[in-house]
C-alpha cells in the first residue's frame, strides 16, 4: 500500500446564505462573547486511521466519501480533508456548520450517511468532536441530543458504531464495546 501521506488535504469554502462575514474562525472579530440567540458556528472534527489491510483504491474511496459530504452537503459552510500529522490518527477531516440545525442536516444528508454505512467498515480507529463558539452552557448537551437523534433516525448506523473497533463520538463517549 502506498504511503498514507499521498493524499494531501485541501480546504475548501462554500459560500452561501448566512456565510459572510459574521464570524472569524472561533472567535468574533470584535471579541465580544456571543449571545445565546446568536446562531453558533460548530467546527466538526473527524480523526481517523484506516485498517492497515485496506488497498489503495479503498483508501481513496474512504477519503472521498469524506470530501463528498464537503462537497454536496448544503450545511456545511467549509471543509478541509487530508493527512493528520499529530496525534496518533492518519487522517482528519472538519466540517464548518453554522448551527445546530445544520448540524442535524448534516449528520441526516444522503453523503453523509453513506460516508457512515460504507466507511465505518474502513477504519481502524475514529474519534469525533465538536468545537463551538457559542456561550449556551448547553451547548454540549444539544449537540449530544442532534447526534442521539441521527442514531434513533438510522439505527443501521448505530449498529455499525457498536461493532467498530475503536469509535469515539461527540462527547468522548466511545461507543464500541472492548474485546474480551
Amino acid at each position: 500500500m502506498q504511503d498514507h501521506w499521498s493524499h494531501g488535504g485541501t480546504l475548501r469554502h462554500r459560500r452561501g446564505p448566512g456565510t459572510g462575514p459574521r464570524r472569524s474562525g472561533i472567535q468574533r472579530r470584535d471579541g465580544a462573547v456571543p449571545s445565546f440567540e446568536e446562531k453558533a458556528m460548530i467546527f466538526h472534527i473527524n480523526r481517523l486511521t484506516p485498517k492497515p489491510d485496506l488497498s489503495e483504491e479503498q483508501l481513496k474511496a474512504c477519503l472521498d466519501l469524506l470530501r463528498q459530504v464537503g462537497e454536496t452537503c448544503p450545511a456545511v459552510k467549509s471543509y478541509v480533508v487530508g493527512p493528520h500529522p499529530t496525534g496518533g490518527f492518519a487522517y482528519g477531516a472538519v466540517f464548518v456548520i453554522e448551527d445546530l440545525d445544520g448540524y442535524h442536516e448534516y449528520l441526516n444528508h444522503p453523503a453523509h450517511v453513506r460516508l457512515e454505512l460504507e466507511g465505518i467498515g474502513y477504519l481502524a480507529r475514529f474519534e469525533a468532536f465538536d468545537i463551538t463558539d457559542s456561550a449556551d452552557p448547553e451547548i454540549k448537551a444539544k449537540i449530544e441530543q442532534v447526534q442521539a437523534r441521527h442514531f434513533a433516525e438510522h439505527p443501521e448506523i448505530a449498529a455499525l458504531v457498536a461493532q467498530a473497533a475503536s469509535f469515539t463520538r461527540p462527547g468522548g463517549e466511545d461507543t464500541t464495546t472492548p474485546s474480551s
